[in-house]
């Protein structure tokens, strides 16, 4: 059974909330410039789930992130659990892309990936919950 799971990168979330300001015009909460880059732990059950799917019937699972270089460090962690190959879409456009912007671009990549059976995501990302 062939999966795919889509991940995100996230400031970690054991960082204090001293290490944030905030942008007051995009109203969003930006971290310091040395809060280390994590998966999101949702995301990263998912990529567990799909892991044992496969020990249980055989496949392959394949990772999926949208996002800057760094998150590069993020595919390279859930190739360490065990998935068998991951993708980073990078360009850009998808800078400051809102959620529905996010899905379809990631929608599109699924498409171009391979034949799968399951997709997995984590229920809600786990830092500003888009």
């Amino acid at each position: 059974m062939n999966s795919i799971v889509c991940v995100k990168e996230i400031p970690d979330p054991e960082t204090p909330a001293s290490a944030f300001s905030i942008d007051p015009v995009a109203m969003r909460a930006i971290p310091a410039k040395d809060t280390p880059p994590v998966i999101s732990p949702f995301d990263e059950q998912a990529v567990e789930a799909a892991l044992l799917l496969k020990d249980a019937h055989g496949g392959k699972v394949t990772v999926l992130s949208m996002g800057a270089p760094s998150a590069e460090k993020v595919l390279k962690h859930t190739l360490s659990m065990g998935a068998d190959e991951a993708f980073l879409l990078n360009d850009s456009s998808f800078d400051d892309s809102d959620s529905a912007s996010t899905a379809y671009a990631l929608a599109q990549a699924i498409t171009k990936v391979g034949e799968f059976d399951l997709i997995f995501c984590g229920r809600q990302a786990g830092d500003f919950d888009a």
